[in-house]
């Protein structure tokens, strides 16, 4: 806001265009932070639902389950895992 204050000073702006100009800045940088608050929650959402996948799985392995059904699920939730990693987005 510092830096926002001196240019206006240097475009000769009202007290009142300065104060405007400011509290635009403001609400850009709360956008912003909201912005990151939220792809935040989204991936903590991922993790939790990646991990009562993993959960669900390991109880299917655990009760004796096998077939392709359940190999296709495992490799569905390592690739997501792998996806996790990179930092792509969910499907």
């Amino acid at each position: 806001l510092g830096q926002a204050k001196f240019l206006a000073t240097l475009e000769d702006l009202s007290p009142k265009e300065v104060a405007l100009f400011e509290r635009n800045e403001l609400v850009r940088q709360k956008v912003e932070l909201d912005k990151q608050k939220l792809a935040q929650d989204v991936r903590v959402t991922r993790l939790q639902l990646l991990l009562d996948r993993a959960r669900l799985l390991l109880t299917r392995v655990k009760g004796g389950e096998k077939g392709g059904d359940l190999q296709q699920q495992i490799d569905l939730a390592l690739d997501e895992i792998e996806k996790m990693k990179r930092g792509e987005d969910a499907p």
